[in-house]
């Protein structure tokens, strides 16, 4: 029996336990008529607990933390296993094409799964311009 081995797992029990678990969330991302769709697999969070960004026209960053709070009777009791822990994660997602950021992007959050439709940027057609011939005299 070490003391140093024990004191070693206490610690390390502890330093797991006070940081939240980095996840991965799977996501989709396909093109569906003049939009992108990005929807994502977030169990157990909330819409208060994501947040989405566009950093720029073809870049997306999609992160969250999932917090959780003990109740007032919980407090009181000796866990012996305890896997309900904090999750955390930011994923950034380079776009296809890129995207109107001045256009109003749609975010939706049901049964667990986010989904983002942002609208992609018209593309410029080529103008064809007519030319004039001048004859000389």
């Amino acid at each position: 029996w070490n003391p140093w081995n024990v004191l070693a797992n206490m610690w390390d029990d502890f330093d797991i336990n006070m940081r939240p678990a980095t996840i991965f969330p799977n996501i989709d991302l396909y093109e569906e008529g003049d939009k992108l769709v990005v929807e994502a697999e977030l169990p157990g969070f909330e819409p208060k607990d994501v947040d989405v960004a566009l950093l720029d026209e073809s870049t997306l960053r999609i992160s969250g933390r999932q917090r959780i709070e003990k109740k007032d009777e919980e407090k009181d009791r000796k866990y012996y296993i305890q896997e309900k822990i904090e999750k955390a994660f930011s994923r950034t997602i380079n776009l296809p094409t890129e995207v109107d950021s001045k256009a109003k992007i749609h975010a939706e959050f049901e049964n667990g799964v986010l989904k983002i439709e942002l609208p992609k940027k018209k593309v410029a057609k080529a103008l064809k311009v007519p030319i004039k011939i001048i004859k000389k005299k």
